[in-house]
């Protein structure tokens, strides 16, 4: 299996991007991985750099089975855990592996949203032909809200989508960050 491990980063935080970029390096190096850091940005082209990451996937996604995105401000701290071992969660078929939170509503239920600090994105057809455009589409009318954490909201509308919602395996975030859950209590798994 050929995985990618992608970095991308705004010119102003090219300091921690270096520190990120060699401990990067060391892991995809112990594991066979290949380290892709695409171009530092000086401006973002959609007014917020968290939505580059999607280009940045797309743009890299096609000569590998997954590509792993992560945020600068992610460290690999635990060697021994391999990407293949959270890939291998995604058991029915899944293309985007990700991490949810829960957070209270002023109504007082709970919604979730999917972190995209750490996403794992599959090289398939449905990548391809479905959720770039879907995304896309959803992108367009979540940048018009203003929402505080836009590129997780309109992941977790895609997800909520019927037509969606298989082609996702959401797990417990702290199965691949430290954050800790919003909630006291998480199931391994949202589904």
């Amino acid at each position: 299996m050929k995985i990618k491990v992608l970095l991308k980063y705004s010119k102003m935080y090219e300091k921690v991007g270096q520190i990120a970029t060699k401990n990067r390096e060391a892991y995809c190096n112990l594991h066979g991985y290949t380290l892709v850091v695409d171009d530092i940005e000086e401006t973002s082209k959609y007014g917020d750099f968290r939505w580059d990451r999607y280009d940045a996937i797309q743009k890299h996604l096609h000569d590998c089975d997954w590509i792993v995105w992560t945020d600068i401000d992610l460290l690999f701290m635990n060697p021994s855990i391999t990407l293949e071992s959270i890939i291998d969660i995604a058991q029915n078929g899944e293309d985007i592996i990700g991490g949810f939170f829960r957070y209270g509503q002023p109504s007082g239920e709970e919604d979730y949203s999917i972190h995209t600090g750490v996403l794992f994105i599959k090289n398939s057809e449905w990548i391809h032909n479905e959720f770039f455009k879907k995304f896309a589409e959803v992108r367009t009318v979540v940048r018009n809200t203003k929402h505080y954490m836009a590129d997780e909201h309109a992941l977790s509308i895609l997800h909520k989508r019927e037509n969606c919602k298989d082609h996702f395996k959401l797990i417990r975030l702290d199965r691949v960050c430290s954050i800790p859950a919003q909630t006291s209590v998480e199931k391994e798994s949202i589904e």
